[in-house]
């Protein structure tokens, strides 16, 4: 009650949040980590994968749930409208304006 009381995310959203930002970031590369290395395309037929990747592989769940697996889940459930946002500020703006 007190979150909503002060507009405050709870943790849990505040760390789905920040994954897609660190993806935004790499995935544009505003930080040195190469996208190439841990980032591949979706290849599907039709509209709305230019900017989706593939899950990796994941045999255990410690890798699973670590980031790029997770941040990649995330960031494909994004509309594309986020997804192809130009700037960093305007990604974390529409990302704190979805509900």
């Amino acid at each position: 009650q007190m979150l909503t009381e002060l507009g405050w995310q709870t943790l849990q959203q505040r760390r789905s949040d920040a994954k897609p930002v660190m993806v935004y970031r790499i995935t544009h590369d505003l930080i040195d980590i190469p996208a190439s290395q841990f980032f591949h395309p979706l290849i599907r037929g039709g509209h709305d994968y230019g900017h989706r990747f593939q899950i990796p592989y994941c045999r255990t769940d410690v890798f699973k749930y670590s980031f790029f697996p997770s941040a990649i889940r995330l960031w494909n459930q994004l509309p594309s409208s986020l997804a192809t946002a130009v700037s960093i500020e305007a990604f974390k703006g529409r990302l704190n304006a979805r509900v």
